[in-house]
């Protein structure tokens, strides 16, 4: 009987041992993160008053969240250009600028926000293509920058602005689609799958850097700008990508990239809106192309702290790589860019072979096709004159 109420005892003592050990354990988490939090609502209010001064906030209402419609350049210019980001790139604002700069004289240039993006507010709204271009629409009514525009979107952008031009062609003067995602009759991404958004499994991933936990290692979160961006850019950058890391709106609006490239596909209407094809990612036709690409790509990759072992191929085996590449370039170029271009209607075609973000890469090519792009259009759009009649009237946002 002893030996029973020695071993009782025992685990007793063993029990009271680990209960005070994961208490202290969940009073060290609590503290831990809570300091978490605390430097990030700290480092939050320091970083946007940053991006004040830096001249990067303008919040303004949308549909039921406020969105930040960065405006810079000459407000009495030819024209009012609207850049659109791609998935998930906060950063876009500073990314675009080396590009948007050359276009600043004679223009307005305008980044605004989706939800969820920099810092525009989150929304538990589903991201649907409409809800995004009303977003968009409303922001810019609200910012009091007036129609028509000319979009100029990045990646998953374009089937924003193709529905967008399609839908409210009066609003859009011109669209400059910067190697956007081809939109096709079916699937645009093959694993729709993947794309399936199960809000148990990602929500923490929301909770963490609501709590601030990401900005523990910003680095590990996103890559750095590549070069030749500066400390201060990259400052920006920074500071746009982690006030919210992941959010609702963007982890909704991937869940519904197949979805809403459909709904931008079925939308489009052929119509005589002028527009420019900067094709970057399957314009690679020879060995040059392949090789400047591919040193520019090794050279961000090494700045990111991503190894890039030594390649060594022989002059049958580059040719080889490079014929690979420049027949998949072709192919899309024939089986999807050529029809996306025709259904658009107006679409010239500009071959700039490079990185995804050609705007990063080749700022300077870019901007080059943009201006005389513009030229092609003319100096001046009529309605610049304070003719309000000729404008469109956008609908009053909701309250």
């Amino acid at each position: 009987m002893s030996d029973e109420n020695d071993k009782s005892i025992v685990v007793k003592n063993i029990l009271k041992i680990a209960g005070f050990v994961l208490l202290v354990i969940l009073v060290i988490a609590v503290l831990f993160v809570g300091g978490v939090f605390a430097v990030k609502v700290y480092k939050d209010e320091k970083e946007t008053d940053m991006l004040q001064n830096e001249g990067y906030v303008n919040l303004v209402k949308a549909q039921d969240c406020k969105l930040n419609v960065i405006t810079y350049g000459n407000e009495e210019g030819n024209h009012r250009i609207v850049a659109l980001a791609g998935m998930g790139a906060s950063e876009f604002p500073v990314a675009g600028r080396h590009m948007t700069d050359q276009l600043s004289d004679d223009n307005l240039i305008v980044y605004v926000d989706r939800p969820g993006y920099g810092l525009s507010d989150d929304t538990r709204k589903e991201m649907t293509t409409e809800l995004i271009v009303e977003n968009y629409r409303a922001a810019l009514q609200n910012a009091e920058i007036e129609a028509p525009y000319i979009l100029m979107p990045h990646s998953i952008a374009g089937a924003y602005a193709s529905y967008w031009e399609s839908k409210y062609p009066d609003e859009i003067e011109a669209v400059v689609f910067l190697d956007v995602t081809q939109l096709k009759d079916g699937n645009v991404f093959d694993d729709p799958e993947s794309l399936a958004f199960d809000e148990n499994k990602e929500k923490w991933k929301v909770v963490a850097c609501h709590l601030g936990l990401h900005r523990l290692n910003v680095r590990g979160f996103w890559f750095p700008l590549p070069d030749p961006f500066d400390d201060n850019e990259q400052e920006i950058a920074d500071a746009l990508v982690v006030h919210h890391g992941e959010t609702y709106a963007v982890l909704s609006e991937q869940a519904n990239l197949n979805e809403n490239c459909k709904t931008a596909w079925d939308s489009i209407v052929t119509n005589d809106i002028p527009k420019l094809y900067i094709d970057a990612s399957y314009s690679t036709r020879t060995k040059e192309d392949f090789e400047e690409t591919e040193k520019w790509m090794n050279a961000a990759k090494i700045k990111s702290g991503i190894p890039v072992p030594p390649v060594h191929r022989t002059d049958e085996e580059l040719k080889e790589v490079v014929d690979r590449i420049s027949n998949e370039s072709q192919e899309s170029f024939e089986n999807t860019i050529t029809p996306y271009m025709d259904k658009l209607g107006a679409c010239e075609y500009e071959p700039i072979p490079g990185y995804h973000y050609i705007f990063e890469q080749k700022p300077d090519e870019c901007a080059q096709a943009i201006n005389e792009f513009l030229d092609k259009i003319g100096a001046k759009h009529p309605s610049t004159s304070k003719d309000d009649d000729k404008l469109p009237v956008l609908p009053e946002p909701d309250k």
